[in-house]
């Protein structure tokens, strides 16, 4: 079992979100700090790209303050490998097909192994053209990691079927009917997308909870005193607990 999967063996699972360099990468480093000290158990880093279209409107801000910085792939590389002397928890990486096409798909890959990074969320590549990342993420062991919504049956069970790590699912759909599906056609966690208790399904058949935007709410209102605001992810952290 991977990094990821070792996560799920005993309890549903916390997933932040990120990103990187908003509004600063210090910044960026002490709400890693911060969220990991309130029960984080896996964190999600965004790489900024400057037409984020496949993200909402809080992440495609998000995503153009940290550029305003002129922040590069070759800068978020080296701030992971420091972070890594002290942060054991698994880190994802979440960015699109043209920032991984233009460092070198295997560069990337291999700069992700060396530095130690456990899953790729590639937000624009649908299930139909991950051949072209899939292969090399397994090469590199690396979980390229699958949203589910709602489609055909045949489709879901077919992105189940070649996922790894785990999938999610946003809570704006028909997320119990999903995990489900998940549940029932393989050994994955299936993971819920939400920043909302009252989101979240009553019967409790997820896995664990992604928190995508709620960090970036704070970095709006507080900027780079967003972290000592993070008491914020209490209330879901003890929903959890609950439920582990």
């Amino acid at each position: 079992m991977n990094k990821l999967g070792e996560v799920f063996n005993d309890k549903k699972a916390m997933i932040v979100f990120i990103t990187c360099g908003d509004p600063d990468l210090e910044t960026t480093r002490k709400m890693i700090e911060a969220v990991i000290s309130h029960g984080a158990d896996i964190i999600i880093l965004g790489i900024p790209f400057a037409d984020p279209t496949a993200e909402g409107y809080m992440i495609q801000q998000s995503y153009l303050r940290a550029l305003k910085n002129k922040l590069s792939v070759d800068q978020i590389i080296e701030f992971v490998r420091k972070l890594r002397v002290e942060i054991k928890i698994p880190l994802i990486f979440k960015t699109y097909a043209n920032i991984v096409f233009n460092y070198g798909i295997e560069s990337f890959l291999a700069a992700c192994k060396e530095i130690d990074i456990n899953g790729l969320i590639l937000s624009d590549i649908p299930y139909e053209e991950k051949e072209e990342f899939q292969p090399l993420c397994r090469k590199y062991g690396i979980d390229l990691i699958s949203m589910i919504v709602n489609a055909p049956a045949s489709r879901i069970q077919a992105i189940i079927k070649d996922a790894d790590g785990f999938v999610y699912t946003p809570s704006t759909i028909d997320a119990e009917k999903i995990a489900a599906m998940v549940h029932q056609n393989s050994t994955l966690p299936c993971v819920l997308q939400s920043d909302s208790i009252r989101d979240i399904p009553q019967t409790g058949s997820f896995d664990g909870i992604m928190i995508d935007t709620l960090i970036i709410e704070l970095l709006e209102k507080y900027g780079s005193a967003s972290y000592k605001q993070i008491s914020n992810l209490q209330d879901m952290l003890q929903y959890l607990k609950k439920r582990r």
